[in-house]
């Protein structure tokens, strides 16, 4: 039999997949990308955030803040960036060594950056030896120390004080002095503290004995901190006592005519009675937060001049100038403007416990200085010693201004604190400008009411004078004295020159420390106060 091939068997298609397979294969799946979506929000979740590029722009501008409140760069040494992590960022640090130029106040600078660096979400933390730390939340990125002059305690006003005190003294004596020979203040210093002594000879009359003077001495400085103690004298009929203030000695009275080989003679205490003259009358030196704000009586606080006294700018440009009053009193707000450009113009009350020492350190780092002259006001409250008044002659006004210059050395011009009723006194205010004229020295008109003759006389006598345009810190808020600020700089700009005045505080040292360094670029110059007068 013959083998034959066998027919090939026709193909069949292969049978389809069950629907149960392709939802296992779909499942598995979505559990892979499920495990994978995990691991990669796990990943995420442990990787930090990085803020070394934010942190590297703080420090850049903590740097320009330091420069543009006229710190050298070169004196400014930045430590290459420390890396800095913890579990939820990565960061870099830096930290500033600052050789702080003498003509500017560490304390001061040390506020321009505690008040500026905050507005970028900083917290900021002020330690001893003017070390600022700097930090974003709890990851602190750069520490600042500042290093300059060490701030010298300024004790001649308060010596002044205790001269002031003893003349005072001697006056009320029963029978008083024949005569009282106070000489000049000597001014001396250390490397801590400046102070200053003053001799003062009295010629007592048969009845006024040492022993007498030393017992009233005694009870007027009790409590004061004051020292008294008997020295050698030359002769047998003088007695000499010095006074000193924490060790320094600041009096020396030297009481001739007494014979001292007399035994001495009990009397009663001489009665020590506060002085009532035309330099205080009955007002006693109110505290800083009681002076009115705004240098006006109430009576027309918005009184605003029809025309600017001020001496326009002519192809300089526009000009601005800035008053600084009440400064005199102790305090973190004259630090704080002590601090700020010296283009600003200070203004000095007389009669406060660090009147002069405010007045020679402003002059000594370049700013421009006021007597900030107190006159009669209308208003019950606001008065202050040394007040010049209608009611007085022409001596007294005269002798008044003449005791307030001397307590502000330096001074090249004065504007008036309060005066709403003296300003608009013409017979007073001609008695107050014809001295202002004879010391050489310029005018503003503060213009605290709308009937202030005193510019227009001012003028007229041919004193270099000029008025306010703007009160810049009414109200002490930082955004409204900015807002005052930018109408001090349209105010220029529309007549060529304009005069803002602002006062010794803490929201207006704020509100200056950040509006300043922009003044450049609105194509405004500030200038000194007797750049403007004419």
């Amino acid at each position: 039999m013959s083998e034959e091939t066998p027919a090939p068997r026709p193909m069949r298609p292969p049978p389809p997949h069950a629907w149960s397979h392709i939802a296992i294969a779909f499942s598995l799946f979505v559990l892979a990308a499920a495990a994978c979506g995990g691991l990669v929000v796990q990943f995420m979740r442990s990787r930090p955030m990085d803020l070394r590029g934010h942190t590297a722009l703080l420090a850049d501008n903590l740097e320009d803040l330091l420069v543009l409140n006229r710190v050298p760069r070169e004196q400014i040494q930045r430590s290459p960036a420390a890396d800095g992590r913890d579990d939820g960022a990565l960061w870099w640090s830096f930290e500033f060594d600052v050789r702080v130029p003498e003509s500017i106040s560490v304390v001061g600078l040390e506020k321009v950056v505690a008040s500026n660096m905050p507005l970028q979400d900083v917290s900021v933390s002020v330690e001893p030896g003017h070390t600022i730390r700097l930090a974003l939340g709890r990851r602190e990125f750069a520490v600042v120390r500042l290093a300059g002059r060490p701030e010298r305690v300024d004790r001649s006003a308060a010596c002044a004080g205790v001269a002031d005190q003893v003349v005072r003294i001697l006056e009320t004596c029963t029978p008083p002095p024949s005569s009282i020979d106070r000489s000049p203040a000597e001014a001396f210093e250390n490397a801590d503290t400046a102070w200053t002594l003053t001799r003062i000879r009295a010629v007592a009359p048969s009845g006024l004995e040492p022993d007498a003077v030393r017992a009233a001495l005694e009870a007027a400085v009790a409590g004061q901190g004051v020292d008294l103690r008997t020295g050698p004298s030359a002769t047998p009929s003088e007695s000499t006592f010095t006074l000193s203030l924490s060790g320094l000695d600041c009096v020396e009275l030297v009481l001739v005519g007494a014979v001292a080989e007399l035994p001495a003679i009990e009397l009663p205490v001489v009665p020590v009675r506060p002085a009532k003259t035309p330099a205080d009358g009955d007002a006693a030196l109110p505290a800083y937060d009681d002076l009115p704000l705004n240098s006006v009586d109430l009576d027309d606080s918005g009184a605003a001049p029809a025309a600017s006294g001020a001496k326009a700018a002519g192809d300089a440009g526009p000009r601005i100038a800035i008053i600084v009053d009440d400064g005199g009193y102790p305090g973190e707000s004259t630090e704080a403007i002590l601090g700020l450009d010296t283009g600003l113009t200070l203004s000095i009350l007389p009669n406060c416990d660090e009147t002069t020492s405010t007045a020679q350190r402003a002059a000594e780092k370049g700013f421009e200085v006021m007597l900030h002259m107190p006159m009669e006001t209308n208003s019950k409250s606001a008065k202050f010693p040394g007040s010049i008044k209608i009611a007085m002659t022409k001596d007294e006004i005269r002798a008044l201004t003449e005791k307030a210059l001397a307590q502000v050395p330096g001074a090249v011009g004065v504007n008036n604190h309060t005066g709403s009723k003296f300003t608009a006194d013409e017979k007073s205010m001609r008695a107050f400008l014809e001295l202002v004229k004879e010391r050489g020295l310029y005018f503003v008109d503060s213009r605290t009411t709308a009937e202030t003759v005193a510019y227009t006389l001012a003028q007229e006598l041919g004193v270099p004078s000029a008025e306010r345009d703007v009160f810049l810190d009414n109200e002490a808020d930082v955004g409204k004295i900015r807002t005052q600020l930018t109408e001090l700089v349209d105010t220029a700009k529309e007549q060529g020159a304009a005069i803002g005045i602002c006062h010794f505080r803490p929201k207006t040292a704020q509100a200056l420390a950040e509006f300043l360094p922009t003044l450049e670029e609105s194509g405004v110059t500030l200038v000194h106060a007797s750049e403007l007068v004419h």
